[in-house]
This record gives C-alpha cells, structure tokens and sequence, in this order.
C-alpha cells in the first residue's frame, strides 16, 4: 500500500474506468475487505470524487472475466 491506497488492482476488482450506473467511472480501488470493495470514483456530470462502495463478502461471491 502507498499512502493507504491499494497498488496492485485485486483480481476479481471492477476493471478501472468501469462505468456504474451510467453516471460513475471507477478510478482505482480504495480498500478491501471481508464484506466488500470501496473504491474512488467520479461522477460524470459534475468531475465531483466520490466512493462507491461494492458489496461483495468473501466466500460467497465471485467474478468470471471474459
């Protein structure tokens, strides 16, 4: 980590500039945990930063790519 902020993308992570919601990209990825995935984002219309928090528990769930 380099200044709390995750390097290396974890595999099963959004792509980076994944669109959420047709409003927010996905920027990098803020943190992990056993309940989910905080990343920054940014919102289209108004440039503003923001978290966008994805539920995703350890254990439970998984991501194919394509």
């Amino acid at each position: 980590m380099d200044g709390g902020y995750i390097i290396q993308e974890p595999p099963f992570a959004l792509p980076l500039n994944s669109i959420v919601h047709g409003r927010y990209s996905i920027n990098r990825v803020l943190g992990v945990g056993g309940f989910g995935i905080t990343y920054q984002g940014q919102n289209l219309e108004t440039k503003e930063f923001v978290a966008i928090k994805e539920f995703y528990p350890n254990n439970v769930v998984s991501r194919n790519r394509s």
